[in-house]
């Protein structure tokens, strides 16, 4: 199996769905449902087909039919395919590691719901949908399923970077963010890109980082303990390299007159996973463009103080978001 096939976050969308907020409205616990704790309960046989059925029967239809690939629950033999589909005894390994550190979610669910709670504060809070909230194990296969009601994670591809399985299947930079503490801020990224798609060109740079960095920008105001680092998906040397050459990066992207070309694979360079940003030095981390993009978001709101959140999130203005934010980078 080639390693490249395995990292990615799939969005199974049926139905597509300035300031911290106030903290001291009473905050709106969230609860994560475990799936994958009754799902290893079946397999082991301490769960019923009916018990797993009747808990999670929309989930489990979606979970066999797109993540495993193995039907729907109603399809003829399935839950044979399902138990022979976990009879390898690797991924039992994996599993049994998964529901161990996985035991008890309460951190991860006090950050979320302080997330959810920042956000209905500062947005409507009728079009603020709290989804429901599962995890999942995949065999290191998707991340992420968005379903209209529900944002599921697969856990099991957060065990952390030195998790002695990754190593045969995953590079270094793919592995610095297949820990736990990526988990809470996952989900909530998870439903930032759903609640906020996407408008503009995707094919102009410009347009795909301000808006990955309008998502980052408020992902940092719902998870406030998280560093710049953190946010991005960057180790500290990483974001520290950002730092000390951002205005050589700039310069890069308008000396080679990448911010407003019309170019998918400009983009490409900019802004997807990879070991280092290819149109930029090899000491560069991936995802250089959206680095950028936060900082330029984080620029605007500086200087724009007036500038609500609801304002930023739903401009799709981008040439004027970049001249509002006075960017420039010190040499």
């Amino acid at each position: 199996m080639r390693k490249e096939t395995f990292l990615f976050v799939l969005f199974i969308f049926i139905c597509c769905c300035t300031g911290k907020g106030d903290n001291d409205a009473e905050m709106q616990p969230v609860k994560i449902a475990r799936f994958d704790l009754m799902l290893y309960e079946y397999i082991n046989g301490t769960c019923s087909e009916e018990t797993l059925l009747q808990a999670h029967k929309p989930f489990l239809d979606v979970f066999g039919d797109k993540v495993i690939g193995i039907g729907t629950a109603d399809s003829v033999g399935f839950f044979f395919r399902l138990k022979q589909f976990f009879s390898d005894s690797t991924l039992m390994e994996l599993y049994e590691d998964e529901t161990l550190l996985y035991s008890n979610l309460s951190d991860i669910e006090t950050k979320i719901s302080f997330g959810f709670n920042v956000l209905q504060a500062e947005f409507d809070s009728d079009s603020i949908h709290i989804p429901q909230l599962c995890m999942h194990v995949s065999g290191l296969n998707q991340n992420v399923i968005v379903t209209e009601d529900c944002i599921s994670l697969s856990a099991d591809k957060y065990l952390g970077s030195s998790y002695k399985l990754y190593q045969d299947f995953f590079y270094d930079y793919q592995r610095q963010n297949m820990t736990p503490g990526k988990v809470a801020s996952d989900y909530l990224l998870a439903y930032l890109l759903t609640h906020f798609p996407f408008q503009g060109n995707q094919q102009v740079l410009l347009d795909r980082i301000l808006y990955e960095g309008k998502i980052r920008y408020l992902l940092s105001l719902l998870i406030p303990s998280c560093s710049d680092a953190e946010i991005l998906g960057y180790t500290e040397v990483q974001e520290l390299w950002c730092r000390e050459n951002e205005s050589e990066i700039w310069n890069a992207m308008l000396r080679q007159k990448h911010l407003y070309a019309n170019d998918h694979l400009v983009v490409q360079k900019y802004v997807e996973d990879a070991p280092f940003t290819s149109s930029l030095s090899k000491q560069s981390p991936g995802r250089v463009g959206v680095w950028v993009g936060y900082r330029i978001i984080r620029s605007h709101m500086k200087y724009n103080p007036k500038t609500s959140l609801k304002a930023i999130m739903h401009s799709t203005d981008y040439p004027e978001i970049l001249k509002n934010a006075k960017y420039k980078p010190k040499p």
